[in-house]
């Protein structure tokens, strides 16, 4: 009931209030300070742009204009940032039905940008692969890096975990088996 009086107090179909609104409602419900801040930053955004269109009413705010906003936005941009836009309208629009300052949320039909799976998937050494790679690494290459090579094929290590590797990490046994 407290947001309904807040929207009495503006004007109640203003874009730049109800952004405001919506973004204290959003902190309040508990949205992470980091999806406030890009929140707060695509909405300022799209209110300027509505400002640009001479668009000051929530009730101007249709499908197509939001549709005509992400694709001017996101004209030279990648997916994530059409889906982090399309995020927050969706946010907005939801805010704005919910206090029932639209009859419906103009946001509802905007979808997030669909992302191709990868066409293939990566490949892993087969058993007879890794074994003729850690025979050729003991045969050729000096200890530490057969263990480096040993340990990435073997253990499921970062590159940068065994990077940080110090020598007293590792047990005296296994370097002895190494050699």
């Amino acid at each position: 009931m407290h947001e309904n009086q807040d929207v009495n107090i503006v004007s109640r179909d203003n874009i730049k209030p109800l952004i405001q609104l919506c973004l204290q409602a959003e902190q309040d419900r508990g949205l992470s300070k980091n999806s406030i801040v890009e929140l707060k930053r695509y909405l300022n955004e799209f209110s300027t742009y509505c400002e640009c269109q001479n668009i000051y009413s929530v009730n101007d705010l249709t499908l197509p204009f939001l549709k005509d906003y992400i694709d001017q936005r996101c004209k030279s941009a990648g997916p994530n940032l059409k889906k982090a836009i399309v995020w927050s309208l969706r946010k907005f629009g939801k805010h704005l039905a919910l206090l029932q300052v639209v009859e419906d949320d103009p946001a509802r039909n905007l979808r997030h940008p669909k992302f191709h799976p990868r066409s293939e998937l990566p490949e892993y050494l087969s058993a007879s692969q890794l074994k003729n790679l850690l025979e050729y690494a003991a045969n050729n290459l000096e200890v530490r890096d057969f263990a480096i090579i040993s340990l990435l094929a073997t253990t499921g290590l970062r590159p940068n975990e065994i990077a940080g590797c110090k020598r007293n990490n590792v047990h005296p046994v296994i370097v002895f088996m190494c050699m």
